[in-house]
C-alpha cells in the first residue's frame, strides 16, 4: 500500500532531536516515491513525542474504513503502549455546501468518527478535534483547487479530478468550537496538547548529515 498519515509532535528538545533522526531515516532509509517510516523506527526514537492518528489517510482510520474492526483497535493498542497519554485519537468534520467540493469525505468522516469515538472510551484513549489544514484562509480554497491540479497533472474542467472539500482551512477557535459542540471534550485535549508542549529553541547551526562516499572517490572535495 502506500502507507497512512501520522501526526508526529516534539513536546521538547530530546522529541525534536528525535525526530530530526525520524526524518533523515526517512529521507535516506525510508524513500519510495516519498520518505516513509516504519513503527520500528517510531518506537526507536519515540522519547519526547506526541502522537496522533491523523485525517482519514492514518491508519487506524483507513482500517476502521475498510471495516478491519479488530485491526484498528490492535494498532491504538500499540500506540497506546508505546506513547500513552501521549497518544490520541483525532476526529475531523469537513461538512461542505459548495457544489464545486468534495461531498463525500463528510459522510466517511462521520462513520469513521463514531467507530472512533467508541474505540477511544473502550481502551482509554483521549479524543481531539482538528482540522486537516492544507491552506491558511477559507478564500484560499480555489487556489489550492488549482494547485492540486497542477501537481496531479489534470485539467481544471476534468470531472474525474481529485477534489478537497474547501474545508481545509486554518479555522478559528470560534469554528471549530461550533463544529464540534456536541464532543467538547475533544476541543477541551487540543489545549492539553499544547500545554504538553515545553519552551525549547531550534534557533542554531545548520547540521549537515553525514553521507558515506564511495572510497574510489577519496576526499569530500574530489567528490
Amino acid at each position: 500500500g502506500s502507507g497512512w498519515h501520522l501526526v508526529v509532535l516534539a513536546k521538547n528538545l530530546q522529541g525534536y532531536k528525535n525526530l530530526i533522526k525520524i526524518v533523515s531515516k526517512s529521507w535516506t532509509e525510508g524513500f519510495y516515491y516519498r520518505p516513509r517510516i516504519d513503527k520500528e523506527l517510531l518506537e526507536q526514537y519515540r522519547e519526547g513525542l506526541i502522537i496522533s492518528s491523523a485525517c482519514l489517510g492514518g491508519e487506524i482510520s483507513r482500517k476502521v474504513d475498510s471495516e478491519q474492526i479488530k485491526e484498528a483497535e490492535e494498532a491504538v493498542q500499540w500506540y497506546k503502549k508505546i506513547f500513552g497519554d501521549d497518544y490520541y485519537l483525532e476526529i475531523q468534520r469537513h461538512k461542505t455546501d459548495r457544489t464545486d467540493a468534495d461531498q463525500t469525505t463528510y459522510p466517511k468522516q462521520e462513520r469513521v468518527n463514531k467507530e472512533l469515538i467508541r474505540i477511544a472510551r473502550k481502551y482509554d484513549v483521549k479524543l481531539i478535534a482538528t482540522n486537516d489544514v492544507h491552506f491558511v484562509n477559507e478564500e484560499d480554497a480555489d487556489a489550492h483547487d488549482r494547485l492540486i491540479c497542477l501537481s496531479t497533472g489534470k485539467d481544471f474542467d476534468d470531472p474525474d479530478r481529485m477534489r478537497y472539500t474547501k474545508q481545509e482551512w486554518l479555522k478559528t477557535t470560534e469554528e471549530m468550537n461550533r463544529i464540534f459542540s456536541d464532543i467538547p471534550e475533544a476541543l477541551t485535549n487540543t489545549l492539553e496538547v499544547a500545554d504538553k508542549v515545553e519552551f525549547y529553541t531550534i534557533d542554531h547551526s545548520p547540521l549537515m548529515p553525514f553521507y558515506p562516499i564511495d572510497p574510489a572517490f577519496g576526499t569530500e572535495e574530489s567528490y
